[in-house]
């Protein structure tokens, strides 16, 4: 199957506190129409500068070297507007925190509606629905009440489901989540993860799912990446890098989840 994200010898080079670091160093990978990549590692692998690199959200300070090809057009070094025709239309993205892309000041229904008509147009009370509506497949109980809330109003679960539907509104065909589930408790964990393979095999939308966890990729990915220090450790078919994995790293991390787990 042609891969629908493909990104080549990916280096990142950013500001540090004595001179510049590179942060991602050589690092490949592909996504598959409909797939999910987990993207693992500890904090500082460099995991969530792949992702800004590949989604143009980095700062000019800095340095992206490498190819990054999206649906066959190449994104590397690609202007702030080729990104505005993709992001929210055929990239989607869910952030760590919830607040840092809801607007405090806004209804959560209204900012949705926004984001739909930013892209498909029509009137308010089209944008509407279909804001409900997604706030609706995304989980939220009563959602035409719930969609007259205000961001502080919804739990931090509730948040981060309604981030969720504001990427899938526009029914991209790629969504970035990074780190969708940190301080969530686990059993809000387990649903956010189940709603993004849910909202896969529903929709046909292809998934990265970037996170420290490597127990949250085993039920929820179909091919892992593990990060070690801005370099590929090992990658491969889930179920196969649990069960045998090829690098001393993951060894490692699977022994010290089997461990915290006993």
């Amino acid at each position: 199957m042609t891969a629908l994200l493909e990104v080549r010898d990916l280096e990142v080079t950013v500001p540090g506190r004595s001179g510049e670091v590179r942060a991602v160093r050589g690092l490949s990978f592909e996504v598959r129409p409909g797939e999910v990549l987990a993207i693992v590692g500890e904090s500082g692998a460099g995991k969530t500068l792949t992702v800004q690199a590949v989604l143009g959200l980095l700062g000019s300070a800095a340095v992206v070297r490498g190819s990054v090809r999206f649906d066959g057009q190449e994104l590397a070094g690609a202007s702030q507007s080729s990104y505005r025709g993709l992001r929210g239309r055929r990239l989607g993205f869910v952030p760590q925190d919830a607040l840092s892309v809801l607007s405090p000041i806004h209804r959560v229904g209204d900012q949705l509606a926004i984001a739909v008509r930013s892209v498909q147009g029509g009137g308010r009370k089209a944008a509407w629905d279909v804001a409900v509506r997604a706030l609706d497949q995304v989980g939220i109980p009563d959602a035409g009440r719930r969609a007259r809330a205000y961001p502080h109003e919804f739990s931090g679960g509730m948040r981060q489901r309604a981030v969720i539907a504001m990427a899938m509104i526009n029914e991209p065909e790629l969504i970035f989540a990074d780190e969708p589930t940190t301080a969530l408790d686990p059993r809000i964990q387990a649903q956010i993860l189940a709603l993004l393979t849910r909202l896969r095999d529903e929709s046909g939308t292809a998934v990265v799912l970037v996170t420290h966890d490597l127990a949250a990729v085993a039920g929820s990915a179909d091919r892992v990446l593990i990060m070690q220090a801005g370099r590929e450790a090992e990658s491969g078919p889930v179920d196969r890098v649990l069960s045998a994995p090829r690098s001393p790293y993951t060894a490692g991390l699977i022994a010290s989840l089997r461990e915290l787990y006993r």
